[in-house]
């Protein structure tokens, strides 16, 4: 399943790339031990996902140098400069957390953090 998430990050929207993610994401699951009534609804959950991080990726990407680096300042006056009356796990965890990114790995992991709710068929004995 963890190629999945390499394979979709490279194939276009539509066409036959597409379709090969498509079936093997499906043909993953199956291969997994997911159920057969849930594979729509897993394929379903793990396609947006997968849409969502790689479009919050190419957005961001695609201003230039200056509006990124206005973008990090600005997350960190939101995150650094919240009230502790109104947002306290944010105080709490302003300095810690990162604005929203995207690399390969933190694709992957999200990913497989999922793929570890996949529910896996029962073996009847």
């Amino acid at each position: 399943m963890p190629q999945l998430a390499k394979d979709a990050s490279h194939y276009p929207g539509s066409g036959p790339g597409s379709q090969l993610v498509i079936e093997e994401t499906l043909q993953a699951l199956s291969d997994a031990g997911v159920p057969e009534e849930l594979i729509p609804e897993w394929y379903h959950r793990l396609v947006t996902l997968s849409v969502s991080l790689i479009s919050a990726h190419a957005a961001g990407q695609s201003s230039g140098l200056t509006e990124q680096k206005r973008r990090l300042e600005t997350f960190r006056v939101i995150t650094l400069g919240a009230d502790p009356a109104d947002f306290p796990a944010l105080v709490h965890y302003g300095r810690r957390i990162e604005p929203v990114g995207f690399t390969r790995e933190s694709f992957l992991a999200t990913v497989e953090l999922v793929l570890d709710a996949v529910p896996a068929r029962q073996e009847r004995s």
